[in-house]
């Protein structure tokens, strides 16, 4: 199951000289008069972006500078005409991975296009142009963690590093309250002003809350109409309830809900399905839930709340799917495939 993370400022907390850095590129081979170089708004936790800046290319070449005092995630949009013509992602250091990001901090970094090496992948309107990258450890940390599941003894090794402490947050959703607590204490004492340390810290409360009372407590939400709904009223009497977050703009989210209606029309008669969306546009969601005919009941905080599902539940990444029995007490989490669900519910009452 793909999933779209959802990133966050990292803010560190103090005050230091400022240092400019450069990010210059050599893009000859590309046929491309303007690079756009945006950033993640960290500020929210959501998949926001702005731009940093729109640069001429001149000769195939490009300069970028940047102040900052923590890790930013920076993308590249490549133009013509003041049009879109592509976007670059990058080779990952002893990897056939490719990321569309670049993870810097305080680092002077080179990109450079020399091939004519792109493809065009499903779902976007303009190719994707393959570079290299040089001269960013923290982007090389960066990509190699999306590809490790941390654990105590790695972050014990890694304790001074906010790369470390940022993926924790993203990964935080695979560790139970005792788990993410040990880890958090492994971090050395400088960073436990750190904005996304106190921000774990918050997530740490809600999950030993969720784990104690499950999902059923405190579940009062609305569907496009206005009207709410409690867990009881969700769960239909039924056994099983899977809670689906989602967002209208998540791609993998609405491409996997025609094999959830199959699950749903095959479970029936014990199993309750609630789509609880951390869109932050109402009429996008509603147009959403509209265009897609879910048969099963979809909720939100909208349109007063636009972040009380993602913060309540702690959802970094969607789709998120959770297996509760009817007393919103947690069953399965962490679910790749629906074929999970299903064995599982194949093998209980």
């Amino acid at each position: 199951m793909r999933k779209i993370i959802i990133y966050f400022v990292l803010l560190l907390v103090g005050c230091k000289e400022e240092k400019i850095n450069y990010i210059e590129g050599n893009l000859a081979n590309l046929d491309a008069t303007q690079i756009i170089i945006k950033s993640v708004d960290y500020k929210d936790i959501g998949t926001k972006s702005h731009i940093n800046d729109t640069l001429n290319i001149i000769n195939g070449k490009f300069k970028f500078s940047y102040i900052s005092d923590y890790p930013i995630l920076l993308s590249f949009n490549l133009l013509k005409n003041k049009k879109i013509i592509g976007g670059l992602a990058f080779y990952e250091k002893n990897s056939k991975n490719m990321s569309g990001n670049l993870c810097v901090f305080e680092e002077n970094i080179k990109i450079v296009y020399n091939t004519d090496d792109f493809e065009k992948i499903d779902g976007l309107k303009y190719p994707i142009f393959k570079a290299n990258f040089y001269g960013s450890e923290t982007t090389n940390l960066y990509h190699s963690l999306k590809h490790t599941k941390l654990d105590y003894k790695f972050v014990k090794e890694n304790n001074k590093s906010i790369v470390v402490l940022w993926e924790l947050y993203w990964q935080n959703d695979k560790f139970n309250s005792q788990e993410l607590n040990s880890m958090l204490n492994s971090f050395d004492s400088s960073l436990s002003k750190n904005y996304t340390y106190l921000k774990l810290k918050e997530v740490l409360a809600r999950k030993i809350k969720l784990e104690n009372i499950g999902y059923s407590k405190d579940f009062n939400w609305i569907d496009i109409n206005g009207e709410r709904y409690n867990f009881k009223s969700v769960s239909s009497t039924k056994p099983y309830v899977l809670l689906v977050f989602w967002a209208s703009w998540c791609a993998p989210c609405r491409e996997e809900i025609p094999e959830l209606k199959e699950l749903f029309f095959n479970y029936n008669d014990r199993l309750s399905i609630v789509g609880l969306s951390i869109d932050d546009n109402y009429s996008n969601w509603q147009k959403a839930v509209i265009k897609e005919e879910m048969p099963w009941i979809n909720l939100s905080g909208l349109p007063e709340d636009k972040t009380g599902v993602k913060n309540k539940y702690n959802i970094t990444a969607v789709p998120e799917l959770i297996l509760t029995n009817d007393k919103g007490e947690v069953l399965l989490k962490n679910i790749k495939e629906l074929d999970q669900i299903k064995s599982y519910l194949d093998t209980h009452e």
